[in-house]
């Protein structure tokens, strides 16, 4: 990561984080040592993110951790089932995982496809499990 930072940004300088920045840093530790963490209060900045993606990820930050809804279920909340592929599509453009919950969303079958992310399906499974997600929920939006 910090090569990647330093290719995109030579001048940039390391610096210890704000503090609301370092408590969202202690929470993606805690999800990626296994442990479940509420990330739905971290601090975003939203600037430059397309207006249907804010959308999107507003609604995706209000799925509690271990439960699941579909791209459909996101786009009724939005008010036209017929954006389920913007809804993807913006979730694919994640700019915050897993600050915006991605993995918690799924496919209209139930199935979890095109996870984006390094590790793909099986770390998405994996972030759920962690949360104590159970594939015979009810989605969210529905309960």
């Amino acid at each position: 990561m910090r090569a990647r930072i330093r290719h995109q940004h030579p001048n940039a300088s390391e610096s210890e984080p704000p503090p609301e920045i370092a408590l969202a840093i202690t929470g993606i530790r805690a999800m990626l040592c296994g442990k479940n963490y509420d990330l739905s209060t971290a601090l975003l900045d939203m600037d430059g993110i397309p207006g249907l993606n804010r959308r999107v990820y507003e609604i995706a930050r209000l799925i509690p951790p271990g439960t699941t809804v579909t791209y459909g279920d996101i786009a009724r909340q939005l008010g036209d089932v017929s954006l389920s592929r913007a809804v993807g599509k913006a979730l694919g453009e994640n700019p915050f995982p897993p600050i915006i919950p991605c993995h918690r969303v799924l496919a209209a079958d139930g199935r979890m496809h095109g996870f984006s992310a390094a590790g793909g399906v099986s770390l998405k499974l994996r972030m759920l499990q962690v949360e104590g997600w159970n594939a015979a929920q009810l989605s969210f939006f529905e309960s």
